[in-house]
């Protein structure tokens, strides 16, 4: 059986207990892992732009049983509720409200991957004391005043049927698919069928294409996580991966000449942006690694 096919099963004989906690006027989808015994780590992690809490899945399923884990999806996105207007504010305010609800034994690592990596950065610069430590993957972080390139307004489409709405799945920035069984995991827990006159199709993309309309703002977005991220007391953990699309290695090569050996750098090889869904293995080592030491590496 090769790895992929193993993360799958492990992931399939992995037991979450969803949730759905009351925030700002709407519902947050939360998933949180059994543990075994009493806990000895604490993790709450915030997914990419338009992805939701499952995308941590082949992550969660693989580390320590002993380890307090929860994850949870973003208001309009996965299984959580919509909201009329969405905001940075916001989901920083849900983070917030997810942490108050999980009640950790003790402070959290707090893990942002792409988008929810830039709220993490907010939040983390907003109450630093809340967290034990704050690990970044593959977010976009601004070393230049370049403008960001923003996401343009769509309209939703419907399709006939779940087969047919999962062949229309892609990740965001596309990429080459490492693992097709995880993304097919994904894929499946990414969409929905909303109610329409019969005879209609009905399938679509579970999230908000409200949410869409938000990212307009997103180059002063991304420019406020950059100013925010130097402003930061202690220095984060950043996580990219050696394909990555948006930490290339010219930008890694200026991260380390800006920053120095103060700033911890990891390159997982054989990841693209996805680092979570391209290499969840090496996503495990990296995380338990950091109980006993820390540093830059290669992966």
């Amino acid at each position: 059986m090769d790895k992929a096919r193993n993360w799958f099963e492990n992931i399939l004989r992995t037991e979450f207990q969803t949730s759905f906690v009351p925030s700002q006027g709407s519902r947050l989808e939360v998933r949180r892992r059994t543990i075994t015994g009493t806990p000895t780590n604490s993790l709450l992690l915030a997914h990419g732009y338009l992805a939701n809490a499952h995308w941590w899945d082949a992550v969660v399923a693989s580390l320590p049983p002993s380890w307090d884990v929860v994850a949870f999806s973003f208001a309009g996105m996965g299984h959580s509720e919509w909201r009329k207007s969405y905001s940075p504010e916001q989901d920083i305010a849900d983070v917030f409200t997810v942490l108050e609800w999980a009640e950790f034994d003790s402070p959290p690592w707090l893990v942002g991957h792409s988008y929810g990596g830039g709220v993490a950065t907010l939040a983390m610069k907003k109450e630093p004391t809340a967290f034990d430590r704050l690990i970044l993957v593959d977010m976009i972080l601004k070393l230049d005043d370049e403008s960001h390139a923003v996401q343009e307004r769509r309209k939703r489409k419907f399709y006939l049927d779940k087969a047919s709405t999962l062949a229309k799945f892609r990740l965001l920035p596309n990429q080459p698919i490492v693992h097709p069984e995880l993304v097919s995991y994904i894929g499946e827990r990414s969409i929905k069928k909303f109610d329409q006159p019969p005879g209609q199709n009905a399938w679509s993309w579970s999230f908000d294409f409200g949410r869409i309309g938000f990212f307009p703002e997103g180059g002063k977005f991304w420019i406020t996580v950059r100013d925010e991220f130097l402003d930061l007391p202690e220095w984060p953990l950043f996580i990219r991966g050696a394909l990555s699309q948006l930490c290339p290695d010219s930008w890694a090569d200026v991260y380390r000449r800006k920053f120095g050996s103060d700033a911890e750098l990891v390159t997982i090889d054989g990841a693209y942006h996805h680092v979570i869904l391209d290499r969840p293995d090496m996503m495990v080592s990296v995380l338990k690694s950091l109980k006993s030491e820390t540093g830059v590496r290669m992966y």
